[in-house]
């Protein structure tokens, strides 16, 4: 309850107010501020019986004595107001956290609501990571993520509910970092000394445009991989001066303004091989009413691989 000092103070300095209040049904009034009154003029009254009605007044003290009571109109029932969550999401949040890799991101969103409303945190890109804390208050939620990279980046999605309705909001985090790896890898027209590799750009580009692509290959007797291309601008590339009849596989990497990003790899070999080139001369040695033998001679070229039949 508040109020205002009176506009008289029967010539004597204001020391305090008293608060009294009377349950609606009785006449018997209980002083419920401490004896020496209050020096604010405002107060809360704590201890009341839920949906009990009360009357509430309130008397000015100086060194007189109290003064003519105010009361407040009608009887007040003590009683929680329902009230929908409501939240205050800042402008500094509405237009996302930027964070480099390695930092730390921090989300803090005061609201209000009766209730108390319950607190939901998602993440539209999926679950959260590990490094992902939640704290969860009266009336505030906070989100912390320690050591950000790619994989932390995304739409933040808080929701409010309580019995009077809800309210959600979000928030962008763009961690800065090198890219994702590229996706669908796939190996397509392999021949004896070549092959065409083709992908699509990474779902994360680390905050930055992928400005090309590193395209690696290593041969199967081999551990290391060595580096075909580093400037390869299209989401697909010829590797070309492959050892015929050897066996490969290949790793495409996306590159930003942060540095070259997670490989993405063949899941099988692949041979550089094709198929063999037309057998030679084909002599018919011997025929009869219902049969004709043939002979032919071996193809000049096997392909890169050995003729397993005809």
């Amino acid at each position: 309850v508040a109020w205002g000092k009176p506009i008289y103070d029967g010539g004597s300095e204001i020391l305090g107010y008293v608060v009294e209040i009377c349950k609606a049904d009785e006449e018997e009034w209980q002083i419920v501020t401490p004896p020496t009154g209050l020096k604010v003029t405002r107060f809360e009254i704590s201890k009341l019986i839920e949906h009990q009605e009360y009357k509430i007044r309130v008397c000015a003290l100086n060194k007189v004595g109290l003064g003519e009571a105010t009361s407040v109109p009608g009887t007040e029932k003590p009683e929680d107001k329902l009230e929908a969550p409501e939240l205050d999401l800042d402008s500094e949040l509405r237009k996302g956290i930027v964070v480099r890799a390695g930092g730390s991101a921090r989300i803090h969103i005061p609201f209000k609501g009766r209730p108390t409303p319950e607190i939901t945190w998602s993440r539209e890109e999926g679950e959260f990571t590990d490094k992902v804390q939640i704290e969860k208050g009266v009336n505030y939620t906070h989100l912390s993520i320690d050591n950000c990279d790619r994989n932390d980046a995304g739409k933040y999605i808080l929701k409010l509910e309580n019995s009077s309705g809800s309210k959600s909001a979000f928030v962008t985090v763009k961690v800065l970092d090198t890219p994702g790896p590229p996706q669908n890898l796939a190996v397509k027209e392999v021949k004896k000394d070549s092959v065409i590799l083709v992908w699509e750009p990474p779902i994360i580009d680390g905050g930055a445009k992928v400005k090309n692509y590193v395209i690696d290959k290593r041969e199967s007797t081999r551990k290391a991989y060595a580096n075909v291309s580093n400037k390869c601008s299209k989401t697909s590339f010829k590797v070309e001066n492959l050892t015929e009849g050897a066996i490969y596989y290949f790793r495409v990497m996306a590159e930003n303004e942060f540095g070259v990003g997670v490989p993405v790899e063949t899941v099988d070999a692949v041979k550089a091989a094709e198929p063999p080139s037309p057998p030679g001369k084909v002599t018919l040695t011997d025929v009869s009413q219902t049969s004709a033998s043939l002979m032919w001679e071996k193809p000049e070229h096997d392909g890169g691989s050995r003729i397993l039949g005809y």
